[in-house]
Parts: C-alpha cells; structure tokens; sequence
C-alpha cells in the first residue's frame, strides 16, 4: 500500500460516505424528525455518535467550520431532537437514497461480499487520538449489506479525517488556512469553502493576508514554495496515517476492496449521488465535468471535513 493506493481509498470511501451530504432523501428524513435547515442537519448527524456536546466540544472537532457556524447548531439541535433520533432519520435516508442510486445491486452477492470487507477494515481502525471516528465505530452496525458498507464507509473517512486534523496542527495551520491553502493549490473554490464552512467574506481576506505574511501565498494568492511544502507535507502524512485499517486484510482482499469501492463510488456518482464542486475537495472519480465543475476549481487533495 503507497499514497496513491491511500488517495484512491480516500476518494472511493468518500464518496459513498457523500451520499448522506448530498442525497434529499437524507435532508426530508432530517427534516421530518424536526430540522428542516440542511446545514444543521448535516452537522447534527455527523456528531450525533458523540451525544448532547456543546458548542465549544463540538468546533474543537470540526476545525474545518467557523466556530460561529458550529455554534448556530449546537446545541440548539438537541433541543430539537435526540442525537439517535438525528441518527436514525440519516440512515434511513441513506437506505433510500443508495435504493435509488444503485437500485436492486444493492442486493448484490458482490455488495454483501464488499461490505464484509469494509467492516473488517473499519471495525480494526485505530481511533486513538480521532474521536469522530471512535464514536462512529462504537455504533451498532447496520443488518443490511448497503447500510454495512455506507457505514464502514464513514468510520474510514473520519478515521483519515482525524489523522488530517493531526497533520494541520503539526503544521501550525488551523481550519481556514487549511482551506485557503487547498484553494491557492487550485484544488478547491473559495466560494464553496466560504459559504459551505461558515467563513464571512472579510474573515476569508483576512486569513489570506496572514497566509502570505508566513510566507505561505504569494502577493497574486499563488502557493510559494514554503506553502507547497506545507501543503505536501500534511497531504503525505495525512495518507500514510490513513493506512492503518487495511493492513488486517490480505493482498488480494485489499485489491477486491479497493475495487468494489471505485466501482459502487463510479455508480454513485453516474447517478448524480454526489454534487461538485463540493467543500471537502472531493472529484469526480470518472466521466466529464459538469457545467458547474467548469467553471470552478477541482482536485483529488483532501481539506479540512
């Protein structure tokens, strides 16, 4: 296993785990459970597995979002519903909506054989230091094939997530530098990343002007060297962290796993499962750009979840 094995793993788990982001399945059932505002929704499933947190618990973990954003959710959400309630109504979206993105294959010998892989995968994560990827793993696991695979899925993608965050802080970089490091590389839009993580256009500027008095930017917003540097440096560790899980499967099952997972992802994307450009960096696995994507920057490069 190398770095590209890992950013190919990170695109394929990301994906299927983008389906709970993306599908309106997920928003109705969400909002029928009594949170109608998408973006609390999003957040309120994604620590759910953490119970009732607070506000300043709740951005410690999120460093990707302004704190304010966090604390527009938590822990108003709570008052609303509780966090199995969240996390219930999320998976029964995500039920509905893999249905409709890969009707009856979900049923597949080859889905039930992917999803056993995936869990294995999961279930031998090393959380220590990732808490979102620990709450996650403690939940019971899902009956069915799909549901296993979406929710291994999602243990895999915080448990890199956490090693990423890890990587940011031994660099010195907080959430926002994250992301504007990630748009000065061309791999992510400034629009997205402002609108999606709760940044206010002269918090944006701001966190741009300190970015180039490190050394980081350039006067145009370009990546100097120093900035490459840094930026490779976390990405490099970030992949070889996110390794750990697979080592408990073998050669081929690593193989069989990594290609059931680009091919379901290939699936849900063809299905328009997934939207781009999206916030966390992710790209179109295959096919041609949408219009949207035209007109904006992309890339493979992870930023802050």
């Amino acid at each position: 296993m190398d770095r590209t094995f890992a950013r190919r793993l990170w695109e394929a788990t990301e994906t299927v785990h983008a389906v709970a982001h993306h599908a309106p399945e997920v928003r109705d059932q969400v909002s029928a459970v009594g949170v109608p505002e998408a973006w609390m929704g999003r957040l309120a499933c994604r620590l759910a597995p953490l119970g009732p947190i607070e506000a300043p618990v709740a951005s410690a973990l999120l460093v990707g979002y302004h704190p304010r954003a966090v604390g527009e959710v938590v822990p108003e959400v709570w008052y609303r519903l509780a966090p199995e309630t969240a996390l219930a109504a999320q998976l029964h979206g995500v039920d509905q909506a893999l249905w409709r993105l890969v009707d009856t294959e979900v049923r597949s010998p080859e889905i039930a054989a992917l999803a056993q892989l995936v869990r294995r995968a999961a279930e031998s994560a090393d959380c220590e230091g990732r808490p979102l990827a620990a709450a996650h793993q403690s939940l019971d696991w899902p009956t069915v094939a799909h549901l296993t695979l979406w929710h291994g899925c999602t243990v895999l993608r915080e448990h890199r997530g956490g090693g990423h965050v890890a990587a940011l802080v031994a660099e010195g970089v907080s959430g926002i530098h994250a992301h504007v490091l990630a748009v000065a590389a061309g791999l992510a839009s400034p629009n997205v990343q402002r609108r999606e993580r709760g940044y206010r256009s002269e918090e944006w500027r701001a966190a741009v002007l300190s970015a180039q008095e490190r050394g980081w930017l350039s006067p145009t917003g370009g990546l100097t060297p120093v900035g490459r540097r840094i930026k490779a440096r976390i990405e490099n560790r970030t992949d070889d962290r996110s390794l750990q899980p697979y080592e408990s499967l073998s050669t081929d099952e690593t193989a069989r796993l990594i290609g059931g997972l680009v091919e379901f992802a290939a699936k849900i994307v063809a299905a328009e499962g997934v939207v781009f450009p999206n916030a966390v960096g992710l790209p179109r696995p295959a096919g041609r750009p949408s219009d949207a994507e035209r007109s904006q920057p992309g890339g493979s490069v992870h930023t802050v979840c």
